[in-house]
């Protein structure tokens, strides 16, 4: 019901139901002392004005690695915490701060939804902070929509470990990197998982000219690597995406996952025969210089394979100018070279979604190169750079 009405002494005492709110109706009958006695009934009805209860926040608990910032989402905080009772059950919760931290620092960054917490330098034991939740109930009538939350922290010794691999061209389909598969640059490659069983915020990187890629710093744990199979090549099959990796506490290790594709769709492969054959493609021995490369419809890289003569290049990107091709690549130096290669410099053919295939004719030798200030490259192309600029990023070296 409702509630429940009392006498009590010279009044009347309504006293509602829990979490109720509308209209409460009670009689009461009335009697004077006359001879004889009359009486007479009557009904009350005391709206009762809804307030807005406050939100709940439950206990947290999360896991830690000394001098790594743990990276929690809001949802997972979120997850136990209670909007108030059933008539509130269509609000939504959010995070507005969070502060209070012993053993470390805490942030909120509530564009991407992320709390992340900073142990100590060689801190290890117990930590916590707290944080602000709020419902969207509002103040009115004298409600409440805030709370506070705490989140307990366990921070571990920690022994960092590796996940990294080459993602190649597997042409004879036995899983193994050969003498003379090629391998591929600019494919993002994802990580994704659990570690110490919390949610890991997705990482992904690009795979550099010699198709390698790194995560770093990871804890014991869960994760699957993947990646999706680009224009103009064919899935894998040997190789299967996502791959499966398993971290044992305390860490420590250093594990190898490569990703294989299987060559160039159906489509496509005649094209890129006529360019080059399989005799010399297969013939570990003859020097075969140029690159492949995929731009898509938005002129940005896609992926990029170096043939002989490339050695050298960290990092390479290819986009259009107008008819000609800004070829650029990244030294183990750390130096940016470009050099704008004609329309009789390079072969082209295009897919139905508007993305380009290019071969390059001449190895690194051959071509003009400039050096370029990434600050001011001197070219106007607006996707110029960029992949480069990610890379750069991805690698640290811009700190």
């Amino acid at each position: 019901g409702g509630g429940s009405v009392q006498i009590q002494g010279s009044n009347v005492v309504y006293t509602p139901a829990a979490n109720f709110n509308g209209p409460f109706l009670f009689s009461y009958t009335a009697r004077d002392n006359g001879f004889p006695e009359k009486s007479s009934t009557a009904t009350v009805t005391i709206n009762v004005t809804p307030v807005y209860d406050a939100p709940q926040a439950g206990a947290d608990t999360v896991r830690a690695f000394k001098n790594n910032a743990l990276q929690i989402p809001v949802a997972t905080l979120l997850g136990n915490d209670s909007k108030g009772p059933a008539n509130e059950a269509s609000q939504t919760l959010s995070i507005i701060s969070v502060g209070s931290a012993t053993g470390g620092t805490v942030s909120l960054d509530s564009s991407t939804g992320i709390v992340t917490f900073t142990p100590a330098n060689d801190f290890i034991g117990n930590a916590s902070f707290r944080y602000t939740l709020r419902d969207s109930g509002g103040t009115a009538n004298g409600g409440v929509d805030t709370a506070e939350g705490q989140v307990s922290v366990t921070v571990e010794e920690f022994q960092p470990s590796t996940i990294g691999g080459k993602v190649w061209v597997d042409e004879d389909r036995d899983g193994t990197i050969d003498t003379k598969e090629r391998f591929l640059g600019g494919i993002t490659v994802t990580l994704t998982g659990t570690s110490l069983g919390q949610t890991v915020a997705a990482r992904s990187v690009e795979t550099a000219a010699d198709g390698s890629y790194q995560f770093a710093n990871l804890g014991p744990g869960s994760y699957q690597i993947s990646f999706q199979a680009p224009p103009f090549l064919n899935g894998t099959l040997n190789s299967p995406s996502p791959k499966s990796v398993s971290i044992s506490q305390p860490g420590g290790a250093n594990v190898t996952r490569n990703h294989a594709l299987l060559g160039y769709s159906s489509q496509y492969a005649h094209w890129v025969s006529q360019l080059v054959s399989n005799y010399n493609y297969q013939d570990s021995s003859r020097f075969m210089p140029g690159a492949f490369i995929a731009i898509d419809d938005d002129n940005t890289l896609q992926w990029s394979m170096m043939l002989d003569g490339y050695q050298g290049a960290v990092f390479t990107e290819a986009v259009f100018q107008g008819d000609s091709l800004l070829f650029t690549t990244v030294g183990a130096d750390r130096q940016v070279r470009t050099a704008q290669l004609s329309r009789r410099e390079y072969s082209m053919i295009q897919d139905s979604a508007g993305n380009s295939l290019v071969h390059l004719k001449n190895g690194i030798n051959d071509l003009q190169w400039a050096t370029v200030n990434r600050s001011s490259p001197g070219y106007s192309t607006p996707t110029y750079l960029d992949a480069v600029d990610d890379f750069f990023e991805q690698m640290g070296w811009d700190a």
